[in-house]
């Protein structure tokens, strides 16, 4: 069977607002859809003849190393292009070539049997996975309670990132919940949000407050770390910017960029993101 034949018939794109979708042979196996293809005579990409298993993102990490090697024969000039981004990856982490030609890039952590190919070909340093930020973004609660102020009782949660953040980057992000701030002389980035304010620290602490409320909504906490990850992990695939109702994201240099001038604090960018999954 196909991977998608336990999806539904009928169903919504995730990825792209206001789209939906009809697949009525999701259900049916491979060899049910090619004796109908013969039987009706539908027209079908000829790549099939020449031993694609399926058609679509030709540089897509499920490739098998069979596929990657048919694309070089079929589509050199394609193949080449992707090699030099390849090489200027792996020339920045340091990795051996063996990290492009084994295809240990379409691994973000690598698995078990790709650990196990790995140290077999004494590549250590492709199974140690350096990277200058953590291959998980994390936070871990400091504390947790009420706190005093002049005019009210705040709720206060204090946590930490286990990581450095860039405040440039974080603030513009940010924004998407509120006013954000830089100071780079004090490393902080002060956002006022809708009904709570956050302070984080280029150290990666960030504080967290609610006036007269007994206990911060877990959402709040959420929204905020979530925003942090979208900030770091960016891919710049785009589907926030199609999102976005005011026009308030482009990509520059391969990341989402947010115009504060723009920017209605919706939310509607944090939907579906490839790097929250």
């Amino acid at each position: 069977m196909f991977f998608g034949e336990k999806e539904p018939k009928i169903w919504r794109n995730p990825w792209v607002p206001g789209q939906i979708g009809a697949s009525p042979i999701h259900d049916w196996t491979a060899l049910q859809t090619w004796l109908y293809i013969f039987k009706t005579r539908i027209p079908y990409n000829p790549l099939y003849e020449i031993g694609f298993f399926r058609i679509g993102c030709w540089v897509c990490p499920a490739l098998k190393l069979a596929e990657i090697e048919n694309i070089k024969k079929t589509h050199p000039s394609l193949w080449e292009k992707w090699e030099e981004e390849l090489e200027k990856w792996r020339k920045t982490y340091g990795f051996p070539r063996e990290w492009v030609t084994y295809g240990f890039w379409r691994w973000r952590r690598l698995s078990k049997s790709q650990k196990e190919l790995a140290k077999a070909l004494g590549l250590t340093c492709v199974i140690s996975e350096a990277r200058s930020v953590p291959e998980r973004l994390e936070y871990t609660l400091i504390y947790e309670g009420e706190t005093c102020s002049v005019n009210a009782t705040e709720s206060i949660i204090k946590a930490a990132l286990n990581t450095r953040i860039d405040l440039e980057r974080i603030s513009n992000f940010l924004s998407i919940l509120g006013e954000a701030k830089t100071s780079k002389e004090l490393g902080i980035v002060n956002l006022m949000g809708k009904d709570f304010t956050c302070r984080i620290f280029q150290t990666g602490r960030f504080v967290i407050r609610v006036k007269d409320d007994k206990e911060i909504p877990r959402k709040i906490v959420e929204k905020v770390f979530k925003t942090i990850v979208k900030a770091i992990y960016c891919v710049g695939c785009g589907i926030c910017v199609s999102k976005c109702p005011n026009g308030a994201i482009s990509i520059i240099n391969g990341k989402a960029v947010i115009d504060k001038a723009l920017c209605t604090h919706c939310e509607k960018c944090l939907g579906e993101c490839p790097v929250l999954l």
